[in-house]
């Protein structure tokens, strides 16, 4: 049966956090939060309540499996029974996975076949819908780790766009990019479905008519692009990601970019390779993908598609010099997931993939 998650939507929402916690009478409450937790007002919200509150922020950016422990450690030794997450893709990913694993009788750290508690989680940041979604994203030795249950979905979500107010521009930036590739990429996989793609167009749709608004900090766009951010959350829930969310891991690990920037450099090779062979090839099934994806973004056509995705990203100004080798495109090629692979719609070799990374680091896009 599919899990059924409660959504509290707007100005204010953050309040609802009393009700939740009153509903369900928990008896000590784990924060998992980012950095900019005590600027928002949920925090005031979350001291207020009548019930001890502690609180998990010892984890990086890209949270490791040596993060995910201690959490786990906290979390079994304050014996708590509600997760509450309140911060961007990453802190959400980190309850999740403090949520689904625990020490063994010889302490080792090992997964469960269910998730220990509730979650409510209150995403800051518009980009990444980890709160709409049954994964996690982790790293072991700086390699991506997909955690993947039923249960990792939040039971609880409150979308306020009043965390969006404050947020860095560059993160701003990013977390749209990383919306946007996550609803493009729902469109073209192998796995889509009517549904995914009803999600992920309409994300497309908020995403190019608000982008210019959101920048300039108007409350109705906020409002959108967290609803958006959402919706491409749920299209990936269904069809999952393909080759450019592959190709990034390790590309921002590496390079300390965004999520969201590393995507949007390998989608826009790869939107250019699917538009090539479509032009190669009008019998394959591609028309319908980019006619698609043209239509979401209001582009009267489908020739303008790639040059309108690339002038957003120019627009942004995320230039970034890359300092790399041929033995450093071999290990990136390495990294991409063989699983992300079969979910696109055509074969992607690992000579085209070394390809891209060569064109995303020499910074062609620019040129």
């Amino acid at each position: 049966m599919k899990k059924i998650q409660a959504e509290y939507h707007g100005y204010g929402a953050y309040q609802r956090v009393t009700d939740i916690v009153e509903a369900l009478k928990p008896e000590k409450i784990m924060v998992v939060r980012g950095l900019s937790y005590d600027n928002f007002p949920v925090k005031r919200t979350i001291e207020t309540l009548p019930i001890p509150v502690v609180y998990f922020k010892e984890f990086s950016p890209n949270p490791d499996i040596a993060d995910i422990s201690k959490g786990v450690a906290l979390f079994e030794r304050e014996k708590c029974d509600f997760i509450v997450s309140v911060g961007g893709g990453s802190v959400i990913d980190v309850a999740k996975s403090i949520n689904i694993f625990s020490f063994d009788k010889n302490n080792t750290l090992r997964l469960l076949d269910d998730v220990s508690c509730p979650h409510l989680s209150v995403p800051t940041t518009a980009g990444s819908g980890s709160e709409a979604t049954q994964y996690a994203i982790i790293y072991k030795n700086s390699e991506k780790m997909s955690l993947e249950h039923p249960d990792l979905l939040p039971e609880y979500v409150i979308l306020d766009p009043v965390f969006l107010e404050t947020l860095p521009a560059y993160q701003k930036k990013s977390t749209l990019l990383d919306a946007l590739c996550q609803a493009i990429e729902s469109i073209w996989a192998n796995a889509a479905t009517n549904e995914s793609k009803k999600f992920a167009k309409e994300a497309i749709s908020i995403i190019f008519k608000n982008a210019e608004t959101y920048f300039s900090g108007e409350p109705e766009a906020n409002t959108l692009m967290l609803e958006a951010a959402n919706l491409s959350g749920k299209a990936i829930a269904i069809s999952r990601t393909t080759v450019p969310h592959a190709m990034s891991y390790k590309l921002a690990a590496t390079f300390g970019l965004a999520h969201g920037h590393a995507v949007a450099l390998c989608l826009l090779y790869i939107l250019e390779d699917l538009l090539e062979s479509f032009s190669e090839n009008r019998d394959t099934g591609l028309g319908g993908i980019i006619g698609d994806l043209a239509q979401a973004a209001q582009i009267p056509s489908r020739e303008g598609l790639f040059d309108t995705i690339k002038g957003l990203f120019l627009e942004l100004r995320l230039y970034r010099d890359f300092d790399f080798s041929e033995d450093l495109i071999k290990e990136l090629v390495a990294s991409v997931n063989t699983q992300r692979l079969s979910n696109h719609p055509i074969e992607i070799t690992t000579a085209k993939l070394a390809e891209i990374y060569r064109r995303i680091l020499s910074n062609e896009i620019y040129k």
